[in-house]
């Protein structure tokens, strides 16, 4: 039980350090900064991530469908044995913001390792250009035309996008961002991701 206590506030002590250095909190670690008031407001596997992308406003040029599409990678975990080494994207801006949001995941991991943390997973555009084309507007059967992704993981995957969706429109610094994050939403949410909501 020592051994193990003693362990949990090791990481505890390396994740204050690591969210100090970052911002989140104060330098001494004992107080919480308005970037850190906003990321304890993330619920998600990739939080300090989100919360990186919309600091550094990687999503600025995207649109509401790109955006879903760039939050899809935030969340998409693929079977390793059938994942696409170069995924299709939808377009250069997309693009662009994921290469930005793959950079801002490279710096937390080299700052986590520093630090004596087992980095997060980073970003996985696996199913962007999917996720895009339903926030698009097309039928689910043209979305997963020429994927082995199944429809009921296309639509749990689309849901947990809705829900980070959700999430970064509640936190958003910018009204913009907030305003993208709602549309995103509404266009994802359709169809037979609305169908079976318990909500």
């Amino acid at each position: 039980v020592e051994s193990r206590t003693n362990s949990v506030a090791r990481t505890f002590d390396r994740i204050c350090e690591l969210l100090a250095a970052r911002g989140y909190l104060s330098p001494s670690g004992e107080a919480i900064t308005d970037a850190g008031a906003q990321l304890r407001r993330i619920y998600a596997e990739r939080d300090l991530l989100v919360a990186e992308c919309i600091r550094i406003e990687v999503w600025r040029r995207v649109d509401a469908a790109g955006l879903a599409a760039c939050v899809s990678a935030l969340v998409h975990e693929p079977r390793r044995e059938a994942g696409e080494l170069t995924p299709r994207l939808p377009g250069a801006d997309v693009a662009q913001a994921l290469e930005e949001m793959t950079e801002a995941w490279a710096q937390l991991e080299r700052q986590e390792r520093r630090v004596g943390l087992t980095p997060g997973p980073p970003p996985e555009p696996g199913i962007a250009w999917m996720v895009h084309r339903w926030a698009s507007g097309a039928r689910l059967e043209v979305v997963l035309r020429g994927s082995d992704l199944a429809a009921g993981d296309f639509v749990r995957r689309c849901k947990q996008v809705v829900d980070l969706l959700g999430q970064i429109a509640d936190v958003a610094p910018h009204p913009a961002l907030a305003t993208k994050a709602r549309r995103a939403i509404d266009a994802v949410l359709r169809g037979v991701v609305a169908a079976d909501r318990l909500d």
